[in-house]
Parts: structure tokens; sequence; C-alpha cells
């Protein structure tokens, strides 16, 4: 399948709710249907019910295509299908576009892992940090840098759909998918299913009733305020 076709990134939160996993699951599933492909990150929670649901409709869907799914690295998560970039321009290219587009902007200065020019230098946790944040480069603008999802689909604790929302420890490193595709000069839609009025609308495409969630084990409740209506929900 080419990257030209519909793509949206189904990603988000390790952690998330079992009614919401239900929700993305049926999402990623109908947006199959519909002749979308889904980028994810084989991470478990989010990334993996968008997976599911996609497997649901064709089990062969990450061979076929309809799943890009990013690995940070060899057999994450016991996954042996998966893009694995290792092409070091590529991967080089992918950190410049996160500091080009100021994704880290909640920060007083860019994180070492991305500055630094040596690898060598760097410890083992900030090699595969750094590996889990070019990936979100490659599940929202693909291998090419210029062929950017619709739109982004996703769960966090905080209901961030732009950078301006992120919070330090709470969003995660969704956040960094989010910040870089809110940062763009066409920025990318983000639908966050911790947002009241986003779950409504997706329940209501997938004609499913809404689910009552219980978030009391997510200390920090997001801050609601209308969103822009996205046309295909």
């Amino acid at each position: 399948m080419s990257m030209k076709s519909k793509r949206f990134a189904g990603i988000g939160s390790r952690e998330v709710p079992e009614q919401i996993f239900e929700v993305m699951r049926l999402w990623s599933s109908e947006m199959l249907r519909r002749g979308y492909s889904v980028t994810t990150g084989g991470a478990k929670g989010s990334d993996d019910a968008f997976l599911q649901g996609a497997l649901d409709i064709n089990p062969l869907a990450v061979q076929d295509g309809q799943v890009r799914l990013y690995l940070p690295r060899s057999k994450f998560n016991g996954h042996r299908d998966g893009i694995l970039i290792n092409d070091r321009a590529k991967l080089k290219q992918a950190r410049e576009i996160l500091l080009d587009y100021n994704v880290y902007r909640h920060l007083k200065t860019p994180p070492r892992f991305i500055t630094a020019k040596d690898e060598s230098k760097l410890s083992s946790f900030e090699i595969s940090t750094r590996q889990f944040h070019t990936r979100n480069v490659f599940q929202v603008l693909s291998e090419d840098f210029s062929t950017p999802v619709q739109f982004i689909g996703c769960w966090t604790p905080c209901g961030a759909i732009h950078y301006d929302e992120y919070q330090e420890g709470i969003t995660g490193g969704t956040g960094i998918a989010i910040n870089l595709g809110s940062a763009l000069e066409k920025p990318i839609e983000v639908f966050n299913l911790r947002r009241e009025d986003h779950l409504a609308r997706i329940c209501q495409f997938l004609n499913i009733p809404l689910p009552d969630v219980d978030y009391s084990q997510w200390d920090k409740t997001p801050e609601i305020e209308d969103t822009p209506q996205i046309g295909l929900f």
C-alpha cells in the first residue's frame, strides 16, 4: 500500500481505560473499512488497541501495509514484523525536525539525547529514549518526511491536542507526536479520547454507546473547551 493513501496515526498512553481501549479498537477497524491505513508504534495500551482493530479486519494488515508499525528497536514488545529505521541520515533528519519545529518548547533546553551529535557519549537509556522520540516523527510524517497523516487519534491522561497543552510527566511520549503535528505549517488535527467532546463524536461516528469511564486512577482532569469539528467525524 502506497504511503500516499489515506493514513492516520493511532497512538497514545500505555495505560488506558479498558473502555477507551475498546473504542480505539473499533475506531481502527472502521477506518480500515473506509480505506485508511494506520501508523502506530507497537507499544502496549493505546498502540495495541489500534493494531488489534486493524488485525480484526485483516490478520495480515502489517505485512500488507495497512498498518505501518514503526518500532523503536528490533522485536520491540515481541513484534517480529514492523518498520525499523536504521538509516543514520534519516535518523539525523528526524532529530533535526524535532528541533526545527521546537517540539521541546516545554523544556528550557532540548534534551541532550536529541542534540548530541556523538551517540557514544549517551547512556543506553538516552539512546533508547532517542529511538522512541525519532519514531514519533516517522509515525506522523512517514519515512519520506513529507507524507503527513490525515489526523492523529490518541488517548492521554491530560487530553492534550496541541503543544501548548503538553504537561511534563503527564502527556508522555505521545505528546511528542502531538507537539510535532500541531507545530507543522499545516497542523495535523488531533482527536484525543480523553476529551469528552472527542469521545462523544467518535462514538457517534461508530454508532456505539458512549462508555461510562472511571477516571479515578488518573490524577489530572483536563479543562475541556470547544474544539474544531473534524470533517470526517
